[in-house]
């Protein structure tokens, strides 16, 4: 999918190029809701919370949920949609993740994310 880049509160995010990709504010502290496959009580839900050590990632969210909304269900999307959120979550970390060592002990996490929803269940999940 093609993708374009979008400014929230001075993160620079990549998103889909598409009409569809609306982002309700600027502001990333305004996403409550967005982690999780919405599934209220599912093991997505549980898994991913909306803050890494208190920094709010549901932007992040927000984008990749947008794109597995509307994107051809094949390997590549998937792979390219995670892509996108895992560096997503760090650019979230980069601009707005505080000290050098908060910003160091939420990379493992961000990659530990980003392989929950890469494996086999997230594939299941996105398959369905």
């Amino acid at each position: 999918m093609e993708v374009c880049e979008r400014v929230i509160g001075g993160a620079r995010l990549t998103c889909p190029n598409h009409p569809w990709m609306i982002f309700p504010s600027n502001d990333p502290n305004d996403y409550d809701g967005c982690c999780g496959a919405g599934e209220t009580g599912s093991w997505t839900e549980r898994a991913v919370p909306e803050r890494i050590l208190g920094l709010r990632v549901s932007v992040a969210c927000y984008v990749h949920d947008c794109w597995w909304a509307q994107c051809e269900r094949n390997l590549s999307e998937f792979r390219q949609s995670n892509g996108v959120f895992k560096g997503n979550m760090l650019e979230l970390n980069r601009a707005f993740g505080g000290g050098w060592l908060e910003r160091v002990s939420r990379v493992p996490i961000i990659y530990g994310w980003w392989l929950l929803v890469s494996g086999k269940r997230g594939l299941q999940h996105f398959l369905a």
